[in-house]
């Protein structure tokens, strides 16, 4: 059985269609919005708290590698 639709009847669906679409996306970039910005708050706040830590781990980081490279030039010369 096959339903014929009118001229306006399809129109209606389709206005339905893309209005419900472009609800869900207005949803979802909402929400992905004030998760970037709270994310962003907390960024901040973390580098204000944290942001000399950060820095002397970077440079431990680096000794650590030095020492290593060290380590195994002084094993290759053996």
């Amino acid at each position: 059985m096959t339903n014929k639709m009118n001229g306006w009847t399809k129109w209606v669906i389709f206005a339905a269609t893309v209005l419900v679409a472009l609800g869900g996306y207005l949803v979802t970039v909402r929400s992905n919005t004030i998760r970037i910005g709270d994310a962003e708050v907390k960024t901040e706040a973390m580098e204000k708290e944290y942001g000399t830590a950060i820095t002397t781990l970077q440079t431990d980081v680096k000794w650590i590698k030095s020492g290593i490279t060290r380590i195994e030039m002084a094993v290759i010369k053996e």
